[in-house]
């Protein structure tokens, strides 16, 4: 999925509420360009509010009560004007295949941290907005940090954490995590390198021992199972000492594990059911600080998860997280996992228990891998209606090829021409019909170009992130070869020439070139994008 970015900005409390102001690049912004920002009358401590909210943490509020909740909670964020914005860009994202709307919630007050924004219900709709991936919802961060480039990830490294801790099911956590990993990994092709590498630290499980499998393991996922606390007022995750005694880790110091872990794009703290009232909360208040130390992704249940429902979603978020077109779009995958515990029990409040933590743009933390290269011996593609055979001590890769040759039939997975000057029976000419799919030069040339913008000088209109973030969107629609979608990369490069010319004529030249291997018509749009910007100039 790609996904239109509708932000939501809350700022700090006034005497008549909260100011609103809600602005998406496709639709435009409310409140209009010099008007002033609407307040919305929403109090937190509203009497009848904290009653709802005690019923849904203690799982007594039905399916109605927890749709008036969510129709409230929307009635404050989208009233008016930024609603009637918010329904058009989802009429706009609609519009577009294979497009949907994010709704990123940039809450500056803290005391709104604490309300559970996933539960949003439009009036009109049939369904929260969370459980449809054409409308997720994400808490935003803006924070100005180094955003991990876009790559391939193979195998994706998963590191586990599960300490020992009173009321978890330890053997049914682990079994469903174990199933969900096995799963994606039968999806690999026959013989392929698996797509996920697990690795646990169960038990005991100490701060020392978590700084060392950070380190050896480097993964890219960091999945937590048991509890949190709060201590004095701040939040701390329960470890255990030497022994396998519980041991609070302040919330500075779990923070301090992912400093300089550059490989990490994802933390899940999942809050299980047995803990203190306070674990989730405690577990909620830690996320923020990891993304502050540069985790792109984190993960959090804003409330205690019952068992089979943090066994459900393990199931369905890393379903769709670690495997097939869907691979590393964390929003996705959690609104899917959203859907799965939605229809398990709509009467219930576990389908927002997770809660989402952004910081980077774009639509994934790494990108789907290429298709590994057959093994030695192996066609390149499977045969069509006939086959090329080479005789013994061929050689192909010059224009040579020694030995006999005999060809039955012209397909070869594809439609190929054989043809060239045949000089006593000893060379060879093919020629594919299509394009070839971008590869290993794609990947060398724009390896370059995020260097190339992290050596840019500050320019004060331009904010470096998110022109790092224009340039991961471009090659992630690039690599898309013959599927790509037109529309959206000429939209891309025309950012990229607005906010930063001389990185857009690299990547558009070299783009326009046939060294990288795009597809043909990629390649003439953005011959055209160029020279029309070089008119211009």
């Amino acid at each position: 999925m790609h996904y239109l970015s509708f932000d939501l900005f809350v700022g700090q409390r006034l005497p008549g509420g909260y100011p609103l102001r809600a602005e998406c690049a496709s639709v435009g912004q409310a409140p209009a360009v010099g008007r002033p920002e609407p307040l919305s009358p929403f109090d937190p401590a509203d009497p009848a509010l904290q009653a709802a909210l005690n019923a849904v943490r203690a799982g007594t509020a039905d399916a109605a009560a927890l749709r008036a909740l969510g129709e409230r909670l929307a009635a404050a964020l989208l009233p008016g004007e930024i609603g009637q914005l918010f329904d058009n860009a989802r009429s706009v994202a609609a519009a577009q295949d294979d497009h949907g709307l994010r709704l990123r919630l940039r809450l500056l007050a803290p005391e709104l941290n604490a309300l559970p924004w996933e539960l949003l219900w439009r009036p009109d709709d049939h369904e929260p907005l969370a459980i449809s991936t054409d409308t997720v919802v994400t808490r935003y961060l803006n924070l100005k940090l180094r955003v991990p480039r876009l790559e391939p990830l193979r195998p994706l490294r998963l590191l586990a954490l599960l300490p020992r801790a009173a009321g978890v099911d330890s053997a049914q956590h682990r079994a469903a995590l174990d199933e969900a990993v096995a799963a994606a990994n039968r999806r690999a092709p026959a013989g392929a390198q698996p797509l996920v590498a697990l690795t646990w630290l169960a038990d005991i499980v100490t701060e020392d021992a978590i700084r060392t499998a950070l380190s050896d393991h480097q993964p890219h996922i960091v999945h937590f199972i048991g509890h949190g606390r709060f201590e004095d007022g701040q939040p701390s995750l329960l470890l255990t000492d030497d022994q396998g005694d519980p041991l609070p880790a302040p919330a500075g110091l779990v923070a301090g594990f992912f400093r300089n872990q550059d490989s990490v794009r994802l933390v899940v703290l999942n809050a299980c059911q047995g803990a203190a009232a306070d674990s989730a909360q405690a577990l909620l208040g830690l996320a923020p600080r990891l993304a502050g130390q540069g985790v792109p992704a984190v993960i959090a249940m804003q409330w205690d998860i019952f068992d089979w429902a943090a066994q459900a979603f393990a199931a369905g978020f890393y379903r769709a997280l670690l495997s097939g077109s869907e691979a590393g779009e964390v929003e996705t995958a959690l609104t899917r996992a959203r859907a799965v515990l939605f229809d398990q029990a709509p009467d219930l409040a576990v389908f927002a228990t997770p809660v989402l933590f952004l910081r980077v743009e774009g639509d994934r933390l790494w990108s789907v891998p290429e298709p590994a290269p057959p093994a030695s011996g192996a066609p390149a593609t499977p045969a069509g209606s006939g086959s090329i055979s080479i005789g013994s001590g061929a050689h192909i890769g010059g224009s040579v090829v020694t030995g006999g040759l005999h060809v039955e039939g012209s397909y070869f997975g594809a439609p190929v021409t054989i043809g060239g000057d045949l000089v006593g029976g000893d060379k060879l000419t093919t020629t594919p019909t299509a394009d070839p799919q971008p590869g290993q030069a794609l990947t060398e040339a724009f390896r370059q170009f995020h260097r190339q913008v992290a050596a840019r000088p500050p320019a004060p209109a331009v904010d470096p992130d998110e022109l790092q973030q224009t340039v991961q969107r471009l090659e992630t629609e690039a690599r898309k070869g013959l599927s790509a979608n037109p529309q959206r990369l000429g939209r891309l490069l025309g950012e990229l020439a607005a906010a930063a010319p001389d990185i857009f004529t690299a990547i558009a030249t070299a783009l326009a070139s046939p060294s990288l291997g795009l597809p043909e018509p990629l390649r003439r749009l953005a011959a055209d994008k160029l020279q029309a910007h070089t008119r211009r100039a």
